[in-house]
């Protein structure tokens, strides 16, 4: 076995990042890989080797077929990415996941940030569904891009996958509640009331406590939205929450 990485940075090479040129069991794993002349992983150095069913096709490292990524999510903090795998029957394979704050400009898909792996088995049918969750990177934008790889029991590392773009979610809204004297005093931001975010409250937790849509006595100035309470019943509790 050949073993590339982990960890190594293969960036601005006037051809590919990594080629592949024959042999087997080239195992080439979390690695950083960007802005290339060429594919940032190329079988048998000859540009985007098509995936082909049930993966068995020969050459440079079995010419193992790359994952197909159908979404990705960046929401809470979390980012996570799903799609799938056609290859060879009852098979292991890692599939490593990658990010790219932005496509490198010969509009190629590499993978510029590790993100992570996953181990997956494929079915009678040489098909495996892939849902992958890490934290998301603080500089993920609507512009990052998403790829994969997948490489076999042997090490035959796949090409990257086509590149998929990922949706970044804004974070939930922070509700605030504070009491000042006999004024109970509710705040959050404007930009939540825009989305589509609603006041609700209740007066007990359970099951049976339905929660009330709050609309009346809102001040919005742009920024904040505030509801003033006052002079709440003695002893009673309230629940807030912001639903969209």
């Amino acid at each position: 076995t050949n073993k590339i990485g982990p960890a190594n940075e293969l960036i601005h090479n006037g051809r590919g990042g990594v080629s592949v040129t024959s042999g087997l069991a080239n195992e080439i794993t979390a690695n950083y890989i960007f802005d290339n002349g060429g594919l940032g992983i190329d079988l048998a150095d000859d540009g985007l080797t098509p995936n082909d069913a049930g993966d068995f096709d020969a050459g440079a490292n079995e010419l193992q077929n790359y994952p197909v990524l159908s979404g990705a999510s960046a929401g809470n903090s979390t980012l996570q990415i799903s799609g799938r795998l056609q290859s060879r029957p009852a098979t292991v394979y890692r599939i490593e996941f990658f990010a790219s704050l932005q496509w490198d400009p010969y509009w190629i898909p590499e993978g510029q940030a590790y993100l992570g792996s996953i181990t997956v088995t494929t079915d009678a049918s040489g098909n495996a569904d892939l849902h992958f969750s890490c934290p998301a990177p603080g500089w993920l934008t609507p512009d990052s891009v998403m790829t994969a790889t997948a490489t076999d029991p042997l090490g035959n590392t796949s090409e990257f996958s086509s590149a998929g773009s990922v949706t970044v979610e804004p974070p939930l809204p922070s509700l605030s509640i504070r009491q000042d004297h006999s004024v109970l005093i509710v705040s959050w931001p404007s930009s939540a009331r825009a989305a589509g975010f609603q006041l609700e409250s209740v007066d007990r937790l359970d099951e049976t406590a339905p929660w009330e849509t709050i609309t009346a006595g809102i001040n919005d100035d742009g920024t904040t939205c505030t509801l003033l309470l006052t002079d709440p019943t003695a002893g009673s509790t309230h629940w807030f929450r912001l639903r969209k």
